[in-house]
């Protein structure tokens, strides 16, 4: 199994499923990844298998344990988490997966399963993290943090820059409940 190979198919597929949705067909994606379609599933055992793998990479689990795996607590973690989400939907082939993937959640179990974890027990964890304990008030504190990136990655403002809305995201999340 050749990575190379295995990282041309993974973001084929991202641009593919990026621009035709989960639904596009296996053969769009070997084309664009210059390989036969038996090859895609040789490499992923089915299309859905490679969905989901592109699909549960666009959701932001990543950019929270990049910034807990830090060590960082408090401000700085909010910060990092905040930087960290816009930066990765900056990107309009990510931002269009992760759109995507919540709809996928639905269909697909592993990706609600996922999306679950993080709204449970990752919000749970950065509550705890970020504000001191794990109450009813900041977890909410935490989602209402990514529900505004959310709503930035889904439709991105025009009237307002990537760094204003991030500067106002941060200020707004040290406010008192």
């Amino acid at each position: 199994m050749s990575l190379e190979t295995y990282q041309r198919i993974v973001e084929a597929a991202r641009e593919v499923f990026a621009q035709y949705g989960y639904e596009a067909p296996l053969q769009l994606v070997a084309k664009k990844a210059g390989v036969a379609k038996s090859l895609v599933v040789w490499y992923f055992g089915s299309k859905w298998d490679l969905v989901r793998k592109v699909a549960l990479e666009s959701l932001p689990a990543d950019v929270a344990q990049a910034c807990t795996s830090r060590g960082l607590r408090g401000e700085e973690l909010m910060n990092c988490l905040i930087d960290g989400f816009m930066r990765k939907y900056s990107d309009d082939v990510t931002r269009r997966l992760y759109i995507e993937a919540m709809a996928l959640s639905n269909r697909d179990e592993e990706v609600g399963r996922e999306i679950s974890r993080f709204c449970e027990s990752v919000v749970g964890e950065l509550a705890s993290a970020i504000y001191g304990s794990d109450t009813p008030e900041n977890r909410v504190r935490v989602r209402i943090i990514f529900g505004a990136l959310m709503c930035y990655a889904l439709n991105k403002p025009r009237f307002v820059t990537p760094e204003l809305y991030a500067d106002v995201l941060k200020r707004v999340a040290k406010c008192p409940i």
